[in-house]
C-alpha cells in the first residue's frame, strides 16, 4: 500500500492537465502506481481554469503524421490534433508561439488560462498560435481508445518521447511552410513536462525551435542525477502546509496512522463510502486524501487564496484519527461526493476514483512513467508529512514489467539531452528561459536558482507555485514578486525574438 501511494511525476501541469498523478491504489490494482492519486490532485484543484464562453479564435487542425519517425518498416501515419489562430499574426517575420503539448490531453484547455501569460506576449508581439497535442493524448490516439495503449511495439510502444519531439518538429515544418513563416522566429513554450519539452525541443531540433520558454519543469529530475533528493519534493510540499498553517503537517501523519491503522471495515463506515465493503477500500481513501494534499501543497500560489488554512481547519476539528481525512475529503474532494439515491450527506464514490486510472490519458501517462519520464520522489516522514516509502527504480520496475511488460531506462532522458554534466549541457545549448517558482516542489528537480550561462536564464519567484507564472495574470491577486517575474519573462523573450528577426534582416 505504501509502495503503491508514491509514484509522483509532472504536469503543469499539468497537465490536463488532469491526467498528470501518481498511483494510490494497491500494488494488486492494474492500474498501477503511477496514476490515480496524481489524477485525483490535479482534477481537484483550480489551477487549470477552462472557460468554455471564450472566442473560438483557435481553429482546430489534424496533421496526418507518422506512426513510426525512426523505423522504416513501419511507414503508417495517425491524425494529430492541434489549435492554431492568426487572429493575431503580424506576417512577415513575426513570431510564432508553439505549446508543446504533453500528458494534459486536450490543449483546448489551456489557451484561455493556464498558459495566458505565454498567450498575451504572443498577441502583443503579433505571433501566430499553436498548441499541440501530444500523441497518445486527448484526441491523438493512433488506433483508438483501447488498442491505442495494448503492451506491443507497434501500439502503445510507439509513445515515447522522442516520437512526440519528431511529431512537434514535422507540424512546425508544415506551419512554417504553410503561412511562408520560413524567417518567423519559433518560442517553444510549456510548463512541468510540457516545459522539459519544450526545452527538449531546443535541444534536439534546433534549426526548427529557436527559443524555449520552460516553467517548472523538472530537467534535472533524475535518479542518479548528483545534488536530486528524492524527498526534497514532498518536503516542499509539507513546508508550504507548516508555513500556511503551523502544526497541520502532525495532523496530517495523525491522518495517516488513523486510516492506516484501521480495519477495511472501520474505512467504509468512517468515511461512508459507496457500495459494499471490499479489501481495498483504504488504499482508494488515501489516495484521494493524498490527491488533496499534493495538489494544496503544490499549488499555492498565491497564498491568499490557497485552501490549506481551511482543509487544516477542518481536519484540526476531527473527533478522531481516522476522521481527519473523511473531514478533509467533504470540503477538499466533493467531486467524489455521491448523493445518489436520497443519501443526503453524500458517500464517498471510490469507484469514480479508481475509473480515472483507466482513461486513455491516465493510460498514456503511465507508460510515460514506466519508461522515460520517471522522476524520483519518495516520503520519509521525517522531513515530509506522509508515510514513508523510498523510491527506486526497481520498484518502479517491478509494477511497470507487469503491466506494460516494459523496464524504465531511467537515466536515458539526461544521457540523450545532455544533463548528465550540467556545466557541458550550458556550454552547448543556448536561448532557453527557465522560470521555477520556490513553493513549487517541482523546483526542487530542476537546474537551480541561477543563471546557467547569459543565453539560459532563470527567473525565480519566491512566492510562486507550479507555473504560476504561465497563468493569465489577475491584476487583483497577483503579487509584486509574480508581476516582476513576468515581466522579466516577457522582456527576455522580447530580446531574443528582436535579436532574431533582426539577424534574420540583414541576412536577407
Amino acid at each position: 500500500m505504501q509502495r503503491a501511494s508514491q509514484t509522483v511525476i509532472k504536469l503543469c501541469f499539468g497537465l490536463m492537465a488532469a491526467l498528470t498523478s501518481c498511483g494510490a491504489s494497491s500494488s494488486q490494482d492494474p492500474s498501477g502506481p503511477w496514476n490515480n492519486t496524481r489524477i485525483a490532485r490535479d482534477q481537484l484543484r483550480g489551477e487549470w481554469r477552462y472557460t468554455p464562453a471564450d472566442p473560438p479564435e483557435y481553429e482546430i487542425k489534424y496533421f496526418n503524421q507518422s506512426l513510426d519517425h525512426f523505423n522504416f518498416e513501419n511507414p503508417g501515419t495517425f491524425t494529430q490534433r492541434y489549435l492554431i489562430t492568426t487572429k493575431y499574426w503580424g506576417i512577415g517575420n513575426a513570431p510564432i508561439f508553439v505549446f508543446t503539448g504533453a500528458e494534459g490531453g486536450d490543449p483546448s484547455q489551456f489557451y484561455s488560462y493556464s498558459y495566458g501569460h505565454p498567450v498575451a506576449l504572443a498577441k502583443q508581439l503579433k505571433g501566430l498560435i499553436v498548441f499541440l497535442e501530444h500523441r497518445f493524448f486527448g484526441k491523438s490516439l493512433p488506433f483508438g481508445t483501447v488498442d491505442s495503449y495494448l503492451p506491443k511495439s507497434n501500439r502503445v510502444g510507439l509513445l515515447s518521447v522522442e516520437q512526440a519531439l519528431a511529431d512537434y518538429a514535422s507540424i512546425v515544418t508544415h506551419v512554417r511552410q504553410t503561412y511562408s513563416a520560413e524567417s518567423s522566429p519559433v518560442v517553444a513554450f510549456g510548463g512541468s513536462l510540457a516545459g522539459t519539452l519544450s526545452t527538449f525541443m531546443r535541444i534536439k531540433y534546433p534549426a526548427i525551435v529557436d527559443i524555449a520558454w520552460a516553467s517548472s519543469t523538472p530537467l534535472l529530475g533524475y535518479a542518479g542525477i548528483k545534488g536530486i533528493n528524492q524527498y526534497s519534493w514532498r518536503k516542499q510540499v509539507t513546508d508550504n502546509f507548516e508555513e500556511l498553517a503551523p502544526g497541520c503537517p502532525d495532523i496530517v501523519r495523525r491522518g495517516f496512522s488513523g486510516l492506516l491503522g484501521a480495519t477495511p471495515s472501520d474505512v467504509h463506515k468512517a468515511f461512508n463510502v459507496c457500495g459494499d465493503e471490499y479489501p481495498g477500500v483504504t488504499a482508494d481513501v488515501q489516495g484521494i486524501a493524498w490527491g488533496v494534499l499534493e495538489g494544496d501543497g503544490e499549488f499555492v500560489y498565491p497564498a491568499a487564496t490557497s485552501p490549506i488554512k481551511a482543509h487544516c481547519h477542518a481536519m484540526g476539528a476531527a473527533s478522531t484519527p481516522l476522521h481527519i481525512f473523511n473531514s478533509l475529503i467533504r470540503i477538499g474532494a466533493t467531486r467524489y461526493i455521491s448523493r445518489a439515491s436520497g443519501n443526503a450527506a453524500g458517500c464517498l464514490n471510490t469507484t469514480l476514483f479508481r475509473a480515472q486510472g483507466m482513461t486513455p490519458d491516465a493510460r498514456g501517462w503511465q507508460y510515460l512513467a514506466c519508461t522515460e519520464v520517471v522522476h524520483p520522489i519518495g516520503s520519509n516522514n521525517v522531513t515530509d508529512m506522509f508515510p514513508p516509502w523510498t523510491w527506486s527504480v526497481a520498484g518502479v520496475a517491478e509494477e511497470c514489467l507487469r503491466v506494460f511488460g516494459v523496464a524504465p531506462r531511467a537515466l536515458w532522458l539526461p544521457t540523450e539531452m545532455g544533463m548528465l554534466d550540467l556545466p557541458r549541457f550550458a556550454s552547448g545549448t543556448s536561448h532557453v528561459l527557465f522560470a521555477y517558482g520556490l513553493k513549487d516542489p517541482w523546483h526542487t528537480l530542476g537546474v537551480g536558482l541561477h543563471n546557467l550561462s547569459a543565453t539560459l536564464p532563470v527567473v525565480t519567484i519566491a512566492d510562486g507555485s507550479h507555473c504560476a507564472d504561465m497563468v493569465v495574470a489577475e491584476p487583483a491577486t497577483d503579487t509584486p514578486t509574480m508581476v516582476a517575474a513576468r515581466t522579466q519573462e516577457d522582456a527576455i523573450i522580447s530580446e531574443w525574438i528582436h535579436q532574431l528577426q533582426t539577424q534574420r534582416i540583414r541576412r536577407a
